[in-house]
């Protein structure tokens, strides 16, 4: 058996890569999903949104911390992406989706 593998750390937790060959209509974003770069995270929320023909808007862009808000009011929704600053690479944190529910 490999030694390596097998000392690997059970509570270690491994998280997605963006993968920028994925092709259109199979693009996911999943939180903890780590980009490259920034902009690689950028691009990667404007191909997603494109396939699934929803409008966003880039609220908060600086060099720590992103915030992508979807500006249609059928399905309004929010992801956050900020630098881990270990590896210098750019992470997706959560999603906030806003469930609408009527009232009797």
């Amino acid at each position: 058996m490999n030694q390596a593998l097998d000392s690997v750390d059970e509570d270690c937790v491994i998280y997605p890569l963006y993968n920028k060959k994925a092709r259109f209509g199979e693009l996911k974003l999943e939180v903890g999903m780590i980009s490259k770069t920034n902009h690689e995270f950028m691009n990667a929320t404007k191909d997603y949104t494109i396939q699934w023909s929803r409008n966003i808007i880039f609220k908060k862009n600086d060099n720590m911390l992103f915030r992508v808000v979807c500006k249609g009011e059928d399905f309004p929704w929010k992801i956050y992406c900020a630098l881990n600053k270990s590896d210098m690479s750019w992470q997706k944190l959560l999603n906030y989706q806003r469930i609408l529910t009527q009232v009797q």
